[in-house]
């Protein structure tokens, strides 16, 4: 269980600081790179971009840990967490893309995967304690 505990934490590391890096380098660039990949006519999905790849980085620091559940035999609570995500993007879409179009669809993604990203942390935390124990003391 020590390598198990000590392999998850890396990659949590790791996969945290290139996710950020990620969100911070397409919020600084993503008005140059969209019009120059997809033409002018796109500069408007830009707005809708900026807030998109907010999700990626939730989405991704949420991936360790929900192959951690898998890993450790605790699928149940990785099938939890993802079937309460569909019915918060379900839900989210609903409320929020009359009021916001794309947008709207752009910010219910992002609380998704907030949600989804939360659940598979503190069910990693919980119910995989070791791991759990070392990582709120660091």
């Amino acid at each position: 269980l020590g390598k198990f505990h000590n392999f998850i934490y890396g990659n949590a590391k790791f996969i945290f600081f290139v996710s950020l890096a990620i969100l911070i380098f397409f919020q600084i660039f993503s008005s140059l790179f969209i019009p120059l990949i997809y033409g002018d006519d796109y500069q408007e999905s830009v707005k809708i971009f900026n807030i998109l790849v907010y999700s990626s980085f939730f989405l991704y620091n949420g991936a360790i840990f929900g192959a951690g559940l898998q890993a450790a035999h605790k699928q149940k609570y990785y099938l939890f967490a993802t079937f309460f995500g569909v019915i918060v993007n379900i839900i989210g879409n609903l409320f929020l893309i009359p009021l916001y179009s794309a947008r709207g669809a752009a910010i219910a993604t992002v609380i998704t995967e907030i949600c989804v990203s939360s659940l598979l942390f503190i069910s990693f935390i919980k119910f995989v304690p070791k791991y759990g124990e070392r990582i709120l003391r660091e």
